[in-house]
């Protein structure tokens, strides 16, 4: 049995590596989406009358996004523990609202200009993200603690 009048503190060290690994997993999952930017995935994205392109196909651009973002909230998981349940959604929070703006406005647009699937390819490496990142950083809490 424990004495609850013990007091025990974190060390700033501790406190230090831990911020610095959750920031890091903050950092992967905010740039894991940014792929699909990628000239060779998404082409003619600049301008007023974007006409959005996949220049190998939405299919190998969507692939590549998710697996690339499933890689790097893992990664951040792995590292960053259970700080990672708060780290990997602040930094998919920014891909949520970009891709359900990019998702309404291919609409309004209409769909030759391809923006809707664009929109499409980040909310799903968002969710497939989310959904493999964060049992990993709580497997990974729950291991360490």
């Amino acid at each position: 049995m424990t004495n609850v009048a013990s007091r025990s503190s974190a060390s700033s060290r501790a406190t230090g590596q831990t911020l610095a690994r959750a920031g890091i997993a903050t950092l992967l999952a905010l740039a894991a989406p940014a792929i699909s930017f990628l000239p060779a995935l998404t082409t003619d994205i600049h301008g007023s009358g974007a006409n959005v392109t996949f220049p190998h196909g939405y299919p190998l651009m969507i692939t590549v996004t998710i697996v690339a973002t499933v890689i790097a909230c893992v990664a951040g998981a792995l590292l960053a523990g259970r700080s990672a349940l708060l780290a990997i959604p602040l930094g998919l929070a920014l891909w949520v609202v970009i891709g359900f703006a990019i998702l309404i406005a291919g609409l309004m647009l209409s769909n030759h200009t391809h923006l809707a699937e664009w929109g499409i390819a980040l909310i799903a490496a968002v969710v497939a993200g989310a959904a493999t990142g964060m049992p990993v950083a709580a497997w990974r809490g729950a291991r360490a603690a």
